[in-house]
């Protein structure tokens, strides 16, 4: 019987109450009981396909590395080019000696 239920005044005990609730603790114990099995295995499940997924990767990174094929973003940079041969300072330096364009001096500029 619930807890709510009123008991009947002669004291006598109502058998298919106690029959009904039992049934219905029993269906929502075998309930969660389901669903906690039913989320250990997913984990399970997750982990194992993560695992697996990260051995094939690693597998597959060895044979592009053994080819010689860029993985990285640091294998993808380019290398240092040496002063001499580095076009970028000489024409910094030309432009550092251009004198100043007339159109862009603040005097100038019309009112």
């Amino acid at each position: 019987m619930l807890p709510n239920d009123p008991q009947p005044a002669d004291g006598s005990h109502d058998e298919s109450a106690d029959i009904a609730a039992r049934s219905i603790a029993r269906w929502v114990r075998r309930v969660a009981i389901s669903i906690v099995v039913l989320l250990v295995i997913a984990v399970v499940l997750r982990f194992w396909w993560g695992h697996s997924a990260q051995q094939r990767l690693d597998s597959l990174l060895a044979q592009y590395r053994a080819a010689g094929e860029p993985i990285s973003i640091a294998d993808f940079q380019p290398p240092e080019v040496p002063d001499d041969q580095n076009a970028a300072l000489l024409l910094s330096r030309a432009v550092a000696q251009l004198p100043p364009c007339p159109s862009t001096t603040p005097s100038s500029r019309p009112s």
